[in-house]
């Protein structure tokens, strides 16, 4: 393995000169990638902390437990004969994005007996098909799901992906979650909009485009709106899985092996 040293120039960040590894933060952005350097990433370690936490938000929108806990804390009692809540229980769940978070999102909601479709032109049906998932196309996705949750990257083909003229082809009442990145909805206006004209019955929302977000913004003052501050993925079993995974891929490179997760393969193709 070449040890040659250099220094990684970036607009905002600087690093210190190592044998042919660094740490970056994700998602990646590799203008200019030192050749030499291996990126290590932590693949798919936090996984099960997303796909809980979307989970969590399809139960506590549907189940309006903020709406609850309020009617109670108020004396308000006699609200339990007043409103319903909804079922993820047979439900149809529509996810976009099936790579590491969504095969597990699929995985956890299969417990509530959902009929789960999913989006992903890079996924092979054959993979679809043995987690008893359906694959479709975006557009019947959309029409289909009463709970929709994104977790795809944030790519060209995939910026606002949740556009306006999609939101218009959702089913009244759906409710949709967004764990992935901000870009992929194409505006907070479209989502308040859709929220006030009953074609989303709520959303969960941990990212944003930016980062914060302005929380002037009429969508966080909506009850059906549940945000967090880009914090669901960060829990303590989620930190010890990247934490590890990334230890133990840096120790491979400066053994002269091959990391298990690492950004740029080809740096081990052209030692």
């Amino acid at each position: 393995v070449g040890l040659q040293r250099s220094f990684l120039a970036f607009p905002s960040l600087s690093f210190p000169p190592l044998p042919r590894l660094s740490v970056l933060p994700y998602p990646l952005r590799l203008p200019g990638v030192v050749p030499c350097v291996s990126y290590i990433v932590a693949g798919g370690a936090g996984a099960r902390a997303v796909a809980e936490a979307a989970i969590t938000y399809m139960l506590v929108l549907s189940k309006q437990i903020s709406y609850w806990d309020q009617q109670l804390k108020s004396g308000n009692w006699d609200s339990r004969n007043e409103f319903r809540t909804g079922d993820l229980d047979g439900a149809v769940l529509g996810i976009v994005g099936f790579g590491n978070i969504g095969q597990r999102v699929a995985h956890l909601a299969k417990a509530f007996d959902a009929r789960i479709l999913a989006f992903d032109p890079y996924v092979a049906p054959e993979r679809a098909k043995e987690l008893g998932v359906e694959l479709v196309d975006l557009d019947r996705l959309l029409t289909t799901a009463n709970f929709i949750t994104l977790h795809t990257p944030l790519i060209d083909q995939t910026r606002g992906l949740i556009s306006r003229e999609n939101l218009r082809k959702v089913k009244q009442g759906t409710y949709l979650v967004n764990l992935a990145r901000g870009g992929i909805i194409e505006s907070l206006d479209v989502l308040h909009e859709a929220l006030t004209n009953g074609t989303l019955a709520g959303v969960g929302l941990d990212v944003f485009e930016p980062e914060p977000p302005d929380i002037s913004h009429p969508i966080f003052k909506h009850p059906n709106c549940l945000a967090s501050p880009h914090s669901l993925g960060l829990t303590p079993g989620a930190m010890t899985r990247i934490f590890t995974s990334m230890a133990k891929d840096m120790a491979a490179v400066l053994r002269g092996e091959r990391p298990r997760f690492i950004a740029n393969p080809q740096v081990f193709d052209n030692p």
